[in-house]
């Protein structure tokens, strides 16, 4: 469950502004997710400043986990980068599809 630039995540930071609104695509460029000072940065308010894949150039932050894991990906990050918009970090989204499927289905039969 991450928002750092994985595969699984297209290789872009999953970041928030102040308001907290949506998850955008930021590059990598932000911080090296190598470097813990610049990831660190990230946790602080605000972060450093860079442009998303959208074009909104902001102060970004890490989310928390509540918020990589709910919030609505922005739109047009997702039109982009050519993926599904949808919930949570692309990480995530896998994730929760990943446990759904192999949760055993419970039948339920009336008597």
């Amino acid at each position: 469950m991450t928002a750092y630039p994985t595969p699984r995540n297209h290789h872009y930071w999953w970041l928030v502004t102040g308001s907290w609104r949506r998850l955008h695509a930021v590059p990598r460029a932000v911080a090296d997710p190598d470097d813990d000072a610049q990831v660190d940065l990230l946790c602080e308010h605000p972060g450093p400043t860079h442009r998303a894949t959208c074009g909104l150039r902001a102060p970004w932050r890490m989310p928390g986990y509540a918020s990589r894991t709910r919030q609505p990906r922005c739109g047009r990050c997702c039109d982009r980068i050519g993926i599904p918009r949808g919930d949570g970090t692309p990480a995530n989204e896998k994730a929760r599809q990943e446990r759904l499927a192999e949760k055993p289905r419970e039948d339920k039969e009336t008597p």
